[in-house]
């Protein structure tokens, strides 16, 4: 079996209801399935009469299955459900956990991109590389990133949706899934058009790719921890997951990591975490993951 290694970066800070959070939108658990089985006047129904009554109370017209853990101290079913902005979300959480089923409610928080957005292509990284190695380990020919497939949860990669083309010290080492699409666009649409582009709009995401896998010894740009040797030695796959526009959120990013993994990701790098809280649901969905991987000896963190 194929061994899967995550790589995670400044995820989770600290616990408060204090944080920003996606009005109108709530997270849960529950120890049981709840299936949506129809709709009245924008109220979902489902096979659960106790939730059925919450979802009258409160207006609640969305109810998505984000993932189910099936064994572990995890095990259990992740909610997201949209209900009518116009009530307190303390008094939603209040009375889904009254409710035996239900182990916790919280807010969908908001995320907020860690590090400096810079315009600057040619942003040296050497300080860094020189800093953890990088130069033995090239010079020594211990590694180079091996077409190792990684997902780059951030504000999408540079993939040319402009004039210039591609990013230059990138385009040797996206990752495709053999139709031309190099990720995927969690929010569905790039400037109101009907596309599935991750293309990056901050440049966050471009600069976390290029420390991670810009080609090189080409005589080009920046070089890359993991950006292959010019022709000689190939480096890792970029897959570009976007899951920032204008905002995101903990069920934004847990669906970026949820397709990530469905479609081949080896190593998930995440530069963003929850100011002033911890979402347990994110925590919730990166957990197990952490475990499985940490006892094949496969983890960096």
């Amino acid at each position: 079996m194929k061994k899967i290694i995550v790589f995670i970066i400044l995820i989770i800070v600290i616990s408060s209801l204090s944080a920003n959070f996606v009005e109108g939108n709530i997270l849960f658990k529950s120890d049981l399935s709840i299936d949506v089985t129809g709709n009245n006047s924008g109220v979902v129904i489902t096979d659960r009469t106790w939730f059925n009554t919450i979802a009258s109370t409160y207006q609640i017209s969305k109810l998505d299955t984000l993932f189910t853990i099936e064994t572990g101290d995890f095990d259990g079913s992740y909610y997201l459900a949209e209900f009518n902005k116009i009530y307190d979300i303390e008094d939603v959480i209040f009375d889904l956990e009254k409710e035996s089923y239900i182990e916790y409610a919280e807010p969908d928080h908001e995320l907020e991109l860690f590090g400096i957005n810079t315009n600057d292509s040619y942003n040296s990284t050497s300080w860094g590389l020189e800093k953890i190695g990088m130069n033995q380990v090239w010079s020594n020919q211990i590694a180079y990133g091996g077409n190792v497939t990684v997902a780059v949860l951030d504000s999408g990669i540079d993939l040319g949706i402009n004039q210039y083309g591609v990013h230059p010290d990138l385009v040797s080492n996206l990752w495709d899934d053999g139709n031309g699409n190099h990720g995927f666009n969690v929010f569905g649409y790039l400037d109101d058009q009907n596309y599935n582009i991750p293309q990056d709009n901050t440049g966050h995401g471009t600069h976390v790719a290029g420390i991670i896998g810009a080609s090189t010894n080409n005589s080009l740009g920046v070089a890359g921890v993991a950006g292959g040797w010019d022709n000689l030695e190939s480096g890792c796959q970029l897959m570009t997951v976007k899951i920032n526009n204008t905002y995101f959120s903990a069920s934004t990013a847990i669906n970026g990591i949820n397709w990530a993994f469905r479609n081949g990701a080896e190593v998930v790098n995440m530069s963003w975490g929850v100011p002033n809280a911890i979402n347990q649901t994110l925590r919730n969905r990166i957990s197990p993951i952490m475990i499985s991987v940490y006892f094949q000896l496969s983890i960096i963190l």
